[in-house]
């Protein structure tokens, strides 16, 4: 019963064989931290030793302490028995009213130096000291001293259940602090789940960090291509860039995944966006060599005429001038302009270095260029 009188709950003692179990249980009926319920019968606080003893009906009265402003020191001890993952002795020293919200020291040799209580716990991946430091109201969006969420944190170990009992706990799935937002964190090391969680749990699927990496942008780059799928599903920007210019289908065709660039262009993705040093998509293709790529490009229609490419050179003439052959057949194909130049109204002399390479090791295309009006 509350102290009231009013009765909470009547439960057989076999579903409550100590007062650690009542207390749960009824943390859970009436929707209070466990651990600052007091429990008495009659006028003294109920021990392990008086449920053994007792026998019959026990009347039990649950008194709830709330400790406002009240903060006792015990830091030291509490945050040890977080790093041993020991449960009961945490809700022992919460109970007598332990600030949840501490920090290891930055400067101890403790294997979570900097972190707070919850990211430590987030980062062990123990879903029981997790619940119990929600429970305490610890500050679910603090940040560490290296920067990082409890939730961020979680989903960079793969903890998914935890991920989830954070949003459940109401943990802001659109936090942007010094390491960006939990779905970039998602994004970055390509945990699908937590994603799903996240965008399910109200997550901006286009909110970036700092320098503007979206988390489209960041599963990209990081070839984590089953999260750049879900991230188009739920409708990201699939032409958003970061501070650079740089954006999905840039980085996928910098790094050669042709599935990721094939679903960035089935997402029409633009295909002719230049960063701002100049490179586009297909130029940045080119540069790495990256053939099975530049056919893609080509075939999504990207512009094989772009003066895009570093010192305003024109990808065919870039190409030439690298003694990229494949790469200049395969423009050549694509109807690439042989005279077009950095400057309108004259020629390259680099086009003179493309005839030389082509039609030195290749007499079939000879007659390809003699039909477009070059002479050999």
């Amino acid at each position: 019963m509350l102290i009231s009188g009013s009765i909470v709950m009547e439960i057989p003692r076999s579903f409550a064989p100590s007062v650690m179990d009542l207390k749960r249980q009824l943390g859970r009926e009436l929707r209070w931290p466990h651990f600052k319920l007091k429990l008495m019968l009659g006028e003294e606080e109920l021990n392990e030793e008086m449920m053994q003893n007792c026998s019959g009906t026990l009347d039990v009265t649950a008194v709830f302490l709330e400790f406002p402003g009240l903060v006792h020191d015990y830091d030291a001890a509490f945050l040890a028995a977080v790093a041993s993952q020991d449960v009961a002795a945490a809700e022992d020293l919460l109970g007598k009213a332990q600030d949840p919200n501490c920090f290891f020291s930055q400067f101890s040799d403790s294997d979570f130096s900097g972190f707070t209580a919850l990211t430590a716990a987030s980062f062990l991946g123990n879903p029981q000291l997790v619940e119990l430091l929600c429970q305490a109201k610890a500050a679910l969006d603090a940040l560490d001293m290296r920067g990082f969420s409890a939730l961020q944190i979680a989903i960079r170990r793969d903890h998914t259940d935890l991920v989830q009992l954070l949003l459940q706990s109401r943990a802001n799935a659109n936090l942007n602090g010094t390491r960006g937002t939990a779905l970039l964190e998602a994004a970055s090391h390509g945990r699908l789940t937590a994603a799903q969680l996240l965008l399910e749990a109200g997550a901006e699927k286009d909110l970036g960090d700092s320098e503007g990496r979206s988390p489209l942008l960041e599963a990209a780059s990081s070839g984590h291509g089953e999260v750049v799928k879900l991230l188009l599903q739920a409708r990201a920007n699939v032409d958003e860039g970061n501070c650079w210019g740089n954006n999905s289908v840039l980085a996928a065709a910098s790094s050669g995944n042709l599935a990721i660039l094939r679903t960035l262009i089935a997402a029409r993705a633009c295909l002719n966006e230049a960063d701002i040093s100049g490179r586009t998509p297909l130029t940045a293709a080119i540069a790495a060599n990256h053939l099975d790529a530049l056919q893609l490009l080509i075939e999504g229609r990207a512009d094989v005429d772009d003066m895009y490419y570093g010192w305003s050179d024109i990808p065919l003439h870039a190409a030439a001038a690298a003694g990229q052959l494949e790469v200049v057949r395969l423009l050549l194909r694509a109807q690439a302009d042989v005279n077009a130049s950095r400057s309108p109204g004259s020629r390259s002399c680099i086009v003179f270095r493309v005839q030389v390479v082509i039609l030195s090791c290749f007499s079939s295309d000879i007659q390809s260029l003699e039909s477009r009006g070059i002479g050999a």
